[in-house]
């Protein structure tokens, strides 16, 4: 059993020697339009996997209005910024887009990330109404230092 007592965005919490924590985009409930990890602005918001294998992310909707859509893409980069011109899009990273009739669920995928660009970015795109999401990583590789006061292991 892990207990986290406290989680800021985009703290990287330690569950053990080879499974980080990393909040992509905390709860929240995102306006219409795009948004990279949750916000607008997409340079210095990257996700650093290059010490990672792999990562499974993990995608929590809440209700969504009638005539409301989101969809939720991974998106990487050699450098700290999601801007077209400097990343892609990871291909096959797409979720199911999530409307009135999918809403109120959780969508996990996962990347192999040791063929992967250094930067990973969640794309969200809300149309028409605005919608309660968040986005967690578990990001697994070899092993790291523990030095987390908010984790145990037994």
């Amino acid at each position: 059993m892990i207990t986290l007592s406290h989680f800021e965005k985009g703290k990287i919490i330690m569950i053990n020697k080879r499974v980080k924590l990393i909040e992509m985009i905390a709860p929240q409930t995102l306006s219409a339009g795009t948004t990279y990890n949750g916000v607008a602005d997409a340079s210095g918001i990257g996700i650093d996997v290059q010490d990672y294998d792999e990562c499974m992310i993990v995608v929590s909707v809440g209700t969504v209005p009638s005539n409301g859509t989101i969809d939720v893409t991974i998106r990487e980069s050699d450098s700290n910024t999601a801007v077209a011109s400097e990343s892609s899009a990871v291909t096959d990273a797409i979720f199911v887009q999530v409307d009135a009739d999918s809403d109120q669920n959780n969508y996990v995928g996962q990347i192999d990330l040791r063929y992967r660009k250094r930067y990973i970015f969640v794309k969200a795109v809300v149309a028409n109404q605005s919608i309660p999401v968040s986005v967690n990583a578990y990001a697994i590789g070899n092993s790291f230092p523990v030095d987390n006061a908010d984790t145990f292991e037994v």
